[in-house]
């Protein structure tokens, strides 16, 4: 049974009334799809919204997803996702991030099971991700390496082992 990976993020942030945002959650998700059914599997959403002052403010931290960038890596059993920060200013009322923060904002990599969608790790990285993870093996040890930091950020490349 094929399973297909889909990213999916809206297009574009939309402020609704008091900054609140026009469309519903998630805002940024991984979508799972049994290619044999063309049915989605599970769908889960990537990164936390905390960056969103009129979400913060009703006092919301959980995962909804964030309208960014993110790579995903998949192996035989799980998934790996890690976000890209926000490179550019934002344009809207809805993001009010000060310019030292916009490059490294919520930096995380998920790790989550392939079968289901459950998030088995969550992983707090010194700055957001600015590649795709890729995966080698070392011996009989499995990693997943990717690239972060960068602008202002000192550039590194990250590896985890499995």
């Amino acid at each position: 049974m094929g399973i297909l990976v889909r990213l999916h993020r809206k297009a574009k942030y939309l402020p609704g009334p008091r900054g609140l945002p026009l469309l519903k959650p998630p805002f940024g998700s991984i979508v799972a799809i049994d290619m044999n059914k063309g049915e989605h599997r599970w769908r889960v959403p990537v990164g936390h919204s905390d960056a969103m002052d009129a979400i913060r403010k009703l006092g919301i931290h959980e995962q909804l997803g964030l309208p960014f960038r993110s790579w995903v890596l998949v192996t035989k059993t799980v998934l790996i996702a890690v976000q890209m920060g926000y490179y550019d200013p934002p344009h809207s009322a809805g993001f009010n991030i000060p310019i030292q923060e916009l490059h490294n904002f919520d930096p995380h990599l998920w790790v989550y099971d392939k079968a289901n969608g459950k998030m088995l790790a969550e992983i707090p990285l010194p700055s957001n991700a600015t590649g795709a993870p890729v995966t080698y093996m070392v011996g009989s040890k499995q990693y997943i390496a990717f690239p972060v930091g960068g602008g202002p950020i000192a550039e590194e490349l990250i590896a985890v082992s499995l």
